[in-house]
C-alpha cells in the first residue's frame, strides 16, 4: 500500500450504540466529498451484519446506490470473492465429521450455510476445541505449541491435537479444500489491489 493511503485507514472500535456506524458514514461522506469514487472505498468488518449495516447507513444517509459500494463486506467475503473460490472448495462441517471419524476425535456436526469464519462451524466437542486452538494459532500467527499451552485444558492431549491438525491439513491438501484463514492469507500475501 502506498504511503499516500496510510492516513486514510481508520479503525473504529466501541461498544454498541456509541456511534461507530454514524462515524463511519461521515468519514465515507468526507472521502466522497474529497473526490474519491464510492466504488473505490472499502469498508471492511468482521461480521456480515456490521458490513450490511454500514452499507445501508451510507446509502440512506448520502443517497448512494448499494451497487456503488462493492467493497463494503467482511474480510472473509472479500477474500472469497477475490480468490474466485466456490462454496464446495471451502471446509464445512461435513468435512470436519469425515476428519473426526478418520482420527477418532468427535466433532459437533454443524451444517450452517451462513458460515463467515473458521470458528463458525465449531461446536463443543473435543475436536471442535482442538480445531479452535489450531485456528487461533494461525490467526494470531503463533506456533501450535504456544497456542496449545495458552488455550488448552486439562482434558486435552497434545498427541490428539497434533494428530488432528495434521489430518486436517492433509485432508485439505488431498481434497483441494481451503478454509477461511487460507483465503485471507492468500488475499493478503498477493499484495495487489482488488480493483
Amino acid at each position: 500500500m502506498g504511503e499516500d493511503f496510510a492516513g486514510m485507514i481508520k479503525t473504529i472500535l466501541g461498544p454498541p450504540g456509541c456511534g461507530k456506524t454514524q462515524t463511519n458514514s461521515n468519514l465515507i461522506r468526507n472521502c466522497i466529498e474529497d473526490g474519491i469514487a464510492p466504488e473505490r472505498i472499502a469498508c471492511v468488518s468482521f461480521t456480515r451484519k456490521a458490513a450490511t449495516e454500514s452499507k445501508d447507513r451510507v446509502c440512506n444517509d448520502w443517497g448512494i446506490e448499494e451497487k456503488s459500494l462493492p467493497y463494503f463486506q467482511t474480510l472473509h467475503s472479500m477474500a472469497f470473492h477475490d480468490g474466485g473460490y466456490k462454496r464446495g472448495e471451502v471446509m464445512r462441517g461435513k468435512d470436519l465429521k469425515i476428519i473426526g471419524d478418520e482420527v477418532g476425535i468427535p466433532f459437533s456436526y454443524k451444517s450452517n450455510k451462513d458460515i463467515e469464519t473458521d470458528f463458525d462451524h465449531l461446536g463443543i466437542s473435543i475436536g471442535d476445541y482442538y480445531l479452535r486452538i489450531y485456528h487461533l494459532a494461525r490467526s494470531k500467527m503463533i506456533s501450535l505449541e504456544s497456542a496449545y499451552q495458552k488455550y488448552g485444558s486439562y482434558n486435552m492431549h497434545w498427541s490428539e491435537f497434533s494428530r488432528l491438525t495434521k489430518a486436517y491439513e492433509e485432508y485439505k491438501r488431498v481434497k483441494g479444500k481451503i478454509d477461511f484463514t487460507d483465503m485471507i492469507e492468500t488475499f493478503i500475501f498477493r499484495r495487489t489491489p482488488i480493483d
